[in-house]
């Protein structure tokens, strides 16, 4: 099963989004299945939406997690390395990501 696949059953199992329903069926599968696909992400499912996070988007996480989360305070977490979907905690999400912002960070010294 792709990952595009994986993440549209997860969605079909929580019942979620219940709203917004193309940032899963347009959005995400259009940054899943092209050309320059991530292959390490994470995927945040929320009643009103997904959104996908990579770690060379640069950044700052945890900022961004806090104003989600005081926006939407249900949020289900995911992480994705190597095509393999699974449900992840807060901060594992944070781990995933946390690298790439650490290394612009220390490049923007």
């Amino acid at each position: 099963m792709n990952v595009y696949d994986q993440i549209a059953a997860e969605a079909a199992r929580v019942g979620w989004p219940e709203a917004f329903q193309t940032d899963l069926t347009f959005h995400d599968r259009r940054a899943l299945e092209g050309g320059d696909a991530p292959r390490t992400f994470v995927w945040v499912l929320r009643r009103e939406g997904t959104h996908i996070l990579r770690p060379e988007d640069g950044g700052s996480p945890n900022a961004f997690v806090c104003a989600l989360r005081r926006i939407h305070p249900e949020l289900i977490f995911y992480t994705c390395r190597d095509g393999v979907l699974r449900r992840a905690t807060l901060e594992e999400a944070l781990d995933l990501l946390r690298p790439a912002a650490y290394d612009q960070a220390r490049d923007d010294l």
